[in-house]
């Protein structure tokens, strides 16, 4: 009986840093980004995954269970080539945006390490208004992050302060 509660609390304590976080995805769709915010509302990326590389992306942002805001809209054509993936490392410095534009606002799904002082990593979204304001809405808690898998699929921003490879 010991013996086999040690080995339940053994498996679980292996399989924890699996678990992800909470998400807007669908059936059939991977997290590429998924966070909760202070506020209670979930940050999502989906990808609509044809092998191991998606064939569709989607924003969704709003509180579990409902969202607010979905971009593109459900079945929109060619949604890759409306998102940017801008990402920029130098020692100790790890920055990655996936970035797209919606109704005049500019979005930045962003994860930020900096290890030179005290390491640090940030992840959220970064919302520009069409007045120049930014919002910057952090994640909380646990945060699924596979961003640099989106490389190979999404164009790079030429006017991205991040600058692109080779440019």
């Amino acid at each position: 009986m010991i013996r086999t509660r040690r080995w339940c609390l053994l498996a679980l304590a292996l399989l924890m840093p699996l678990a992800h976080a909470a998400d807007h995805c669908r059936a059939g769709e991977v997290a590429y980004f998924a966070c909760q915010t202070r506020a209670k509302k979930l940050i999502s990326l989906c990808g609509a995954a044809a092998g191991k590389t998606p064939s569709a992306l989607h924003y969704r942002f709003g509180p579990p269970g409902k969202v607010e805001l979905e971009y593109p809209s459900a079945g929109a054509a060619d949604s890759l080539a409306r998102f940017s993936y801008n990402e920029y490392t130098r020692a100790m410095t790890y920055y990655v945006d996936i970035g797209f534009a919606n109704g005049g606002y500019r979005y930045a799904l962003f994860k930020r390490y900096d290890g030179t002082e005290s390491p640090v990593t940030d992840y959220g979204v970064s919302v520009t208004a069409p007045d120049g304001r930014d919002t910057t809405i952090e994640c909380v808690g646990k945060t699924t992050q596979r961003l640099p898998e989106l490389a190979p699929v999404l164009h790079c921003d030429q006017e991205h302060a991040f600058g692109c490879p080779g440019s």
